[in-house]
C-alpha cells in the first residue's frame, strides 16, 4: 500500500512539475528576442524617416511659394499701381496734408513728434521729399511739431557770471546782453541782476540779459610787498592809497628777518583806496 502510494505522489509530482528549458531553447528565445527589438528599431526608423519626408516637402513647398510670391505675384501688385508726384506738406497741418496727399492718392504717416517754433501739429518734415515720384497708395512719413518747449527761468542773481553761462545753457536759453557796472556791495563778475524774473515761463532758446558787477568803483592794483623791508613799508603803502593792517612775525630760514613773507589780500587784486594790508615778516 505504502509503494502505491509512492508511486502516486512521484506521478503527481512529474505532472505538475514545470519543464526547465534546454540550452537550445534558450537560445531560439534569445535570438527571437533580438529579432523582435530590431524590428521595432526598424519600425521606428521607417515612421521618422516618413516625417523627415513630410518636413522636408513642406520646406520645399513653402520656399517654392515664397519665390513665386516675390518673383511673379509681389512685383505685379506693385506694377499695377500708377506713379505719382510726392506733394509738399512741410509747414502744413495734418489735415491740409492730408487732403493735398489725398488727392494724389497717398497719405501720411507720423513717425516722430519734436519740439519747435512752429505751432503743435504743424508738419517739420516729411520722407519721401516733395517732387519725389513713388507708386501711389503709400505712405508719407511725416514728422510734427510738439509745439514750443517750455522752461522756467532760473534764479542767476549772486553766482558768478561763468555759472551763470552754465546754469543759462543748460535751461535751453541764450545769454543776451551782458551789462557790467561798478558795485560796492557785489564782487566783480557777479550777476547783480536778470532782466527776467525768477521761475517765469520761457520758450525753449529764448535770451536771457544780466547785469554783472565790477567791483567797487576807483579800484586800484594792490602793490606787493613780499621779498621789501619792514621799514618805511607804512608809509609806502599810503602813497599807493592803502592802510597797513595787521603785522606778524614768524621764523623763516629764508627770509631776511624784517623782511615781509607774505601779504592778505595779495598782489595784483583789485582794491578800493584806503583798504588795509596785512603782512607777515621774517624774524
Amino acid at each position: 500500500m505504502s509503494l502505491e502510494n509512492n508511486d502516486e505522489i512521484e506521478n503527481l509530482k512529474n505532472r505538475y512539475k514545470k519543464s526547465e528549458p534546454s540550452v537550445d531553447e534558450q537560445e531560439a528565445k534569445s535570438i527571437s528576442n533580438s529579432d523582435n527589438r530590431f524590428i521595432n528599431i526598424l519600425n521606428k526608423s521607417k515612421s521618422s524617416f516618413k516625417y523627415l519626408i513630410v518636413l522636408f516637402s513642406f520646406l520645399i513647398a513653402l520656399f517654392l511659394i515664397l519665390f513665386i510670391a516675390d518673383k511673379w505675384v509681389l512685383p505685379s501688385l506693385v506694377h499695377d499701381r500708377e506713379t505719382v508726384l510726392v506733394p509738399d506738406v512741410e509747414g502744413l497741418t495734418l489735415k491740409e496734408a492730408s487732403e493735398k496727399l489725398s488727392s494724389n492718392k497717398l497719405y501720411y504717416e507720423i513717425v516722430s513728434e519734436q519740439y519747435s517754433a512752429k505751432e503743435k501739429g504743424y508738419i517739420l518734415k516729411q520722407t519721401p521729399e516733395a517732387s519725389k515720384n513713388v507708386k501711389s497708395k503709400r505712405p508719407i512719413f511725416i514728422t510734427i511739431s510738439k509745439g514750443k518747449e517750455v522752461v522756467n527761468m532760473p534764479d542767476l542773481t549772486g553766482i558768478s557770471i561763468r555759472e551763470a553761462r552754465v546754469n543759462i545753457y543748460n535751461n535751453g536759453l541764450n545769454i543776451g546782453d551782458i551789462t557790467y557796472t561798478y558795485n560796492d556791495l557785489v564782487p566783480k563778475d557777479t550777476v547783480i541782476s536778470q532782466n527776467i524774473k525768477i521761475d517765469k515761463e520761457l520758450i525753449f532758446g529764448d535770451t536771457v540779459d544780466l547785469i554783472v558787477s565790477k567791483g567797487p568803483e576807483n579800484q586800484v592794483f594792490i602793490p606787493k610787498l613780499t621779498g621789501l623791508p619792514l621799514e618805511g613799508i607804512e608809509e609806502h603803502l599810503s602813497n599807493q592809497g592803502f592802510n597797513l593792517g595787521n603785522v606778524e612775525f614768524l621764523e623763516s630760514d629764508t627770509f631776511v628777518p624784517g623782511t615781509i613773507i607774505s601779504q592778505l589780500p595779495q598782489a595784483n587784486e583789485l582794491a578800493q583806496n584806503g583798504e588795509y594790508i596785512n603782512i607777515v615778516v621774517a624774524k
